[in-house]
């Protein structure tokens, strides 16, 4: 009687065995860069918030110093405060139509602008009245 020997795929199943290591090896690969990468992220973070803390404490100090003896002006010259005040009011309206000008179109623009230009007169030469009033 001939015995016929069954097929045997242990070569397939070594192909697919590699195949399954390699996909394994570099998925832990990819999260051990991962790993190294969000520790690195982590650090550089945690310096820069360092960085920003120390920062915005040395910018607080020198803004409150600046409205103390900006403080101190006013109350002590309270004309100052007014023109600094409308300067302010002024210069705000014309950035604003700064702002506003694109979604205008040149006609809307140029009427607004001399308005506005009319207007900042009126309350500089007012401001000028009420200072020499005062």
């Amino acid at each position: 009687m001939a015995t016929t020997a069954e097929p045997t795929n242990d070569h397939a199943d070594a192909g697919v065995a590699g195949r399954v290591t390699g996909v394994l090896d570099a998925s832990l690969a990819l999260v051990r860069r991962l790993r190294d990468n969000t520790g690195r992220l982590v650090e550089l973070t945690r310096h820069d918030a360092a960085d920003l803390v120390r920062d915005s404490e040395a910018l607080y100090g020198m803004v409150a110093g600046q409205l103390r003896s900006a403080g101190a002006l006013a109350r002590a010259t309270p004309r100052v405060a007014r023109v600094i005040g409308d300067g302010g009011r002024i210069l705000a309206s014309y950035r604003l139509h700064q702002l506003r000008t694109p979604a205008m179109d040149d006609g809307a623009a140029a009427a607004a602008r001399v308005e506005l230009d009319r207007a900042g007169a009126a309350r500089l030469h007012q401001l000028c009245v009420d200072l020499r009033q005062e």
